[in-house]
């Protein structure tokens, strides 16, 4: 079961509650494309923001069968951050939560990956849907992160009025910025406790939620290109040869993989670079000479003229 061409099937029953019943599910997970099918009708049809906002307003504890409701049984905030970014596989989709373990003062980033090279109008309505349900079950989890928490995104694909009505739902702040896509939590808050927290209840779905996480990552081919590249001193020397030989299989069965995903070799190490360059750049640790090193370029200018095709016009400096 490959977690990035299937998703959770609580994804689908918070679009719609009927869907259990038509669909006859026989395990967790359905295929993406059947979800991304209901929010692309939505949008043609015109009421896709109504439909998000009743999924949101929907999110239970058992809408992600025992992950959830592992998170709702977390001793606080810093736990429940735990969870939802290290078992996140187990929500399906082409999506990650990322711990993005920066030295930011005031803030915990958590950044939301997308796998999919695809950025068109379905595909933007997929990530508001994903990172609005995870705040939401964040607040649900702890209304005392009302107010605490700010959705950086590249794009909102709403008018303004829209997005002070996503805001007032999240409790949160939404901030168009240009980069990585992150749900920032105040640092003050990592010790608050959960009213909901039950040691018993998490000592028995923990190894529950493991084991179907771990099955699940053993076939993440994403994942899996992302940690040996993660390993990498520079990527100087990487290419899609030596990045199939790390994962034993031939750079054409790498290729046919990653076109499963809608993406391939070349837009995956862009990606990659952009988001590890993001994550250089904002801590300051290192010049943009030993960045672009890094990251498998000769010089700063060829490393300036990518960034700035990645991030649509922003050069290294203005972050640096």
């Amino acid at each position: 079961m490959n977690p990035n061409l299937v998703i959770h099937k609580g994804w689908l029953e918070l679009l719609n509650p009927l869907a259990k019943d038509e669909l006859k599910f026989d395990n967790d997970y359905i295929e993406t494309e059947i979800v991304k099918g209901v929010l692309y009708q939505g949008y043609q049809e015109g009421n896709s923001i109504e439909l998000i906002k009743k999924a949101i307003i929907n999110v239970s504890p058992l809408t992600f069968s025992s992950y959830s409701l592992l998170a709702f049984s977390a001793n606080n905030i810093n736990n429940l951050v735990y969870i939802l970014t290290t078992y996140s596989v187990y929500f399906g989709s082409p999506m990650r939560l990322i711990n993005n373990k920066t030295a930011n003062a005031k803030y915990l980033e958590v950044l939301v990956r997308n796998a999919e090279s695809r950025q068109v109008e379905i595909t933007y309505l997929g990530q508001i849907y994903y990172v609005t349900i995870v705040i939401r079950l964040m607040l649900n989890i702890c209304p005392k992160l009302k107010g605490k928490i700010k959705l950086q995104i590249s794009y909102f694909p709403f008018d303004q009025a829209t997005k002070y009505q996503f805001e007032e739902l999240l409790g949160c702040v939404i901030e168009v910025r240009q980069g990585l896509m992150k749900i920032c939590i105040e640092r003050v808050v990592l010790n608050y406790q959960i009213k909901t927290r039950d040691l018993d209840v998490y000592d028995a779905l923990l190894p529950v939620v493991i084991r179907k996480s771990q099955r699940m990552s053993s076939v993440d081919i994403i994942q899996k290109c992302y940690d040996f590249l993660d390993e990498q001193e520079t990527l100087l020397m990487i290419d899609n040869d030596s990045l199939a030989k790390s994962l034993s299989i031939t750079s054409r069965t790498l290729n046919r993989r990653l076109n499963q995903i809608h993406t391939n070799y070349r837009e995956l190490i862009d990606k990659y670079r952009y988001e590890r360059a993001q994550r250089l750049l904002e801590s300051n640790h290192k010049n943009i000479t030993l960045i672009a090193y890094e990251l498998g370029y000769v010089d700063v200018s060829s490393f300036t003229r990518a960034f700035k095709r990645w991030s649509g016009g922003v050069t290294p400096s203005m972050i640096n």
